[in-house]
């Protein structure tokens, strides 16, 4: 029984909701929304958040965003609300929300609520609750929308979190959710996601660079009124009815593009896009009418027509349509326009999932609903292992787009940098398996040629092509890398099927128990790594019959008497005693404490870094920065603890440093002379090439702390004609 003061507070936080939920007015919705706020303040009574904040406030947000960011409706707001009913509160079963709320909400809720088994260890738990709300959004997409109005609001509130975890979920957020939310065409959720991790991840560098945009406010809004003043007049009088606004670049991609591209915050000219929205005209096509804005606005400035990038007649995956292209504005700066109709603009900020409410996903046919069958196909026919499952479903996410066309001029949308092999795997699963060769615009073509937009790709197809290990390297699409490792995983099992058959024949023709202590005896023998890599080596014959008996046969002829030696073990990687995320993980060269420092962008003293403790107990250091860290998080996001480095003087660690600027005589000799003369820096190894008066490359150096790289870096940008030094920090060669 409820007491006065909840009813009271019950209805005002009902009220305060309606007012969010422009689609959910009717007396039905309402009645809907007001029980399904009944049972969630029920289930979260008493329950208190981090921030000390009543839990009930927290599906409350959720349901807002839901309601007004997202635009759904009845259905997802119910299930926001009780979202975490099930898995806060034991009294409530999804039977329970089923006999209440019906079987789609039901359904919906099941999505969304993690997995929970003492048995399993917490990154398996994690990898499997992401793989069971992805398939759950393949039958009812609501499951994705509603939990990335989670993640909003759990960021949102992130800053009453440990600042261990705040970096754990803040990476997470980077490496899963701010792409889903892109792929969506959640454009808005997208950058309010990517901003706030970076704050979390990078605060230095957030604060940096949002004091550097807030001392460019005027000049941004005196550009902005330069150019759309003649744009606004010359469409007033061609009587078109528009909408002229000013969209900013997030912060988080802004700073990812300086870093890659090397360049300041001057230097990008599409941090803030002039977009110009139009109202159609009945009797006009919405391209036609693009074009036509178009050519007016070549009539008033120059446009960079290599810029010109027509989404209209090919879409984007994500759904957005426009047309866009740079123009140079009256103060002489390159600005970024996009031309779009009304209908456009809403597609770009909310993706297109405005008409899915209510309807069968396996009925549509665009490319969202394409990629979402698609993951949910790799899913279920997925038989890796859970930790494998993140780096699936994130695969397509990060890249641009390429459009190549099959024999008969139908278009297929690529991730860049997508090969033929890739093309056979996306066209069907046994041409990509038996793909020999291929025509790519009717020239003969290996398999792992990169495509390239408008490319027409043929696969030529034979039965005694079989899969081969290094095809793994030629793909990057997460459909074809899931086939070739369930093709290889199922190969590798039945050859350690196999193998274990013909060993045991081996044990049965010389009397011998085919039991684990002369198994083990054999695996020690052989070098192998375990009984399974035993098994594996045999069922290929990469340890043949004959190699086995003499290498293995004693005096006495008996496998249980052959070794005089004591049995050779592999010794297992040593960890500190204990790993505790809640402290840095301290690395002085004074101290004996193992660790690994990951290849792809090593790491060296005084980096800002973290220590991940991974499934085998072994310590990997990764650079805070590095992509592979953010996907970590999301694996071993309860196995993560900051670095802290201390003295490091005599130990040297691999850095990589890229150089560029004017070719001239003696200038690798001053290179050298800073470099091993007065720094007294070791290099590993050079590379460097010279056309056209421009020189660029690449030095591996043995520096023993980031002070010295960053000292060295300092010094080489000052040599006469040196155009740039930056240190690279995405190693593609894990051998250094």
């Amino acid at each position: 029984m409820k007491t006065q003061e909840e009813i009271n507070e019950l209805n005002s936080l009902f009220n305060d909701l309606i007012r969010f939920c422009r689609h959910s007015q009717g007396k039905e919705d309402r009645r809907l929304i007001k029980k399904a706020l009944d049972v969630a303040f029920q289930a979260h009574l008493g329950v208190k958040r981090k921030s000390g904040e009543p839990y009930i406030f927290h599906p409350l947000a959720v349901a807002k965003i839901i309601g007004s960011e997202m635009g759904l409706g009845t259905t997802s707001i119910v299930a926001s609300l009780l979202h975490d009913v099930v898995e806060d509160n034991e009294e409530f079963t999804i039977e329970d929300i089923e006999n209440l709320f019906g079987e789609k909400v039901a359904g919906i809720v099941r999505g969304l609520t993690k997995i929970s088994d003492p048995e399993v260890d917490h990154v398996t738990q994690q990898a499997e609750t992401f793989r069971k709300m992805i398939l759950s959004m393949s039958d009812d997409v609501r499951v994705i929308f509603i939990k990335l109005a989670d993640r909003l609001h759990n960021m949102l509130t992130l800053g009453s979190m440990a600042p261990n975890r705040q970096m754990v979920i803040a990476g997470e957020t980077l490496y899963v959710y701010a792409p889903i939310a892109q792929r969506l065409g959640l454009y808005g959720i997208k950058v309010k996601l990517e901003d706030m991790s970076f704050m979390y991840r990078h605060p230095k560098e957030y604060h940096n660079l949002m004091a550097m945009a807030k001392a460019l406010e005027n000049k941004h809004a005196e550009n902005f009124q330069a150019l759309t003043r003649p744009i606004q007049n010359k469409l007033q009088q061609e009587k078109i009815e528009f909408n002229i606004e000013a969209k900013t670049k997030s912060l988080y991609s802004t700073w990812k593009k300086m870093v890659t591209e090397n360049c300041s915050f001057r230097d990008i000219h599409n941090f803030m896009t002039i977009r110009i929205i139009f109202e159609n005209k009945p009797d006009m096509a919405e391209r036609y009418m693009c074009y036509l804005i178009y050519a007016m606005i070549t009539e008033l400035f120059p446009v960079s027509h290599e810029s010109v990038r027509d989404w209209i007649t090919i879409p984007k995956s994500t759904g957005f349509r426009a047309l866009v292209f740079d123009v140079m504005g009256p103060m002489g700066e390159w600005m970024e326009v996009q031309i779009m109709s009304e209908q456009m603009n809403k597609i770009s900020e909310m993706g297109e999932m405005n008409d899915f409410e209510g309807t069968d996903i396996s009925q549509k046919d665009n490319e969202l609903y394409k990629w979402i069958r698609t993951i949910a196909e790799h899913l279920k026919d997925s038989k890796s292992n859970s930790l494998d499952i993140l780096d699936l479903i994130t695969l397509d996410l990060f890249s641009s787009e390429i459009y190549v066309f099959t024999p008969n001029g139908k278009i297929i949308k690529l991730p860049k940098g997508a090969t033929v092999l890739d093309f056979a795997f996306y066209v069907h699963s046994e041409i990509g398996y038996h793909c020999h060769a291929a025509t790519v615009n009717r020239k003969p073509t290996p398999r792992n040629y990169i495509l390239k937009s408008t490319d027409q790709i043929e696969i030529v197809t034979s039965q005694q092509q079989k899969p081969e290990s290094d095809w793994l390297n030629y793909v990057v699409t997460a459909r074809a890398k899931s086939k070739l490792k369930n093709y290889f995983k199922k190969e590798r099992n039945d050859l350690v099927e196999a193998g274990k058959k013909s060993l045991k024949k081996i044990f049965d023709d010389h009397d011998i128990p085919c039991e684990d202590k002369n198994v083990n005896e054999l695996v020690s023998k052989t070098g192998s790594e375990n009984q399974e890599e035993l098994y594996y080596r045999v069922g290929r014959e990469s340890i043949t019959t004959e190699q086995i008996i003499k290498d293995l046969r004693g005096k006495t002829g008996l496998f249980s008497n052959l070794f005089s030696s004591k049995t050779a073990l592999i010794p297992e990687l040593q960890t500190p005693n204990t790993f505790d995320p809640r402290k840095p993980f301290v690395i002085d060269e004074d101290q004996e404490v193992q660790y690994t420092i990951a290849p792809c962008c090593k790491p060296v003293p005084n980096d800002n870094a973290r220590a991940y403790k991974t499934s085998n107990n072994a310590i990997v250091i990764h650079q805070t920065m590095c992509p592979e860290s953010m996907s970590l998080d999301s694996t071993f996001g309860r196995k993560v603890a900051r670095v802290k480095w201390l003295n490091h003087k005599r130990k040297l660690f691999l850095a990589r440093i890229s150089i560029g600027g004017l070719d001239r005589m003696n200038m690798l000799g001053d290179i050298s002379n800073v470099i091993s003369q007065e720094l007294k820096v070791n290099m590993r190894s050079v590379t460097i090439t010279a056309k056209d008066t421009i020189f660029e490359g690449s030095i591996d150096l043995s520096v023993h702390n980031v002070n010295d790289l960053n000292q060295l870096i300092s010094k080489l940008r000052r040599i006469k004609d040196m155009r740039y030094v930056v240190r690279v920090n995405k190693f593609t060669d894990a051998s250094n």
